[in-house]
């Protein structure tokens, strides 16, 4: 996890050991540097989790997958494992969406940004984007929007929607 010709030069590490050990180096940029590597990961730890745990989840959302990828990971690939496994545990749908993400992830309200004339998200769920799409569409559009909204309090994003708990779950699932 650090730069041992660096420590070497600063006295804290033994030249003679990192010879010995310095058979191939492998230089890997940070996972916020190769966005592109990260639904791959995400789907081999859920792979992973599935054969080790025997859960049954069958695969990742795309709008948990977009959160994921806009993340910036200062934890690198094991905070990535270890929020697929945190999902896994938490799930209880069979597949891994927004309700199942930790806080961390999930935008707040002024992240998403609301247009202050309709309320709506702006962005991709502005309303340019629900025209044209089937009314089951857009209930799953604003029931995830109100997920994010709430930081993924499943109660709270009820409320808001004025439907019961079970109700939404119902939807989600």
């Amino acid at each position: 996890n650090r730069d041992l010709e660096k420590s070497i030069e600063a006295g804290e590490f033994r030249q003679d050991l990192y010879y010995r050990l310095n058979v191939i180096s492998v230089e890997l940029p940070p996972l916020r540097e190769r966005k592109t590597d990260i639904p791959a990961l995400a789907r081999h730890f859920l792979d992973r989790f599935r054969m080790e745990e025997g859960v049954r989840v069958r695969d990742i959302s795309g709008e948990a997958m977009d959160l994921l990828c806009r993340y910036d990971w200062p934890g690198n690939v094991r905070q990535l494992r270890n929020i697929v496994e945190s999902m896994v545990v938490v799930d209880y749908d069979e597949k891994l969406d927004l309700d199942d993400l930790p806080e961390e992830l999930i935008p707040t309200a002024e992240q998403v940004g609301a247009d202050p004339a309709t309320g709506l998200p702006n962005g991709s769920l502005g309303i340019d984007a629900l025209v044209g799409k089937t009314l089951e569409e857009v209930e799953l559009m604003f029931i995830n929007a109100t997920l994010a909204a709430t930081g993924g309090n499943r109660e709270e994003a009820a409320k808001m929607l004025g439907i019961g708990e079970r109700t939404l779950y119902r939807k989600i699932k």
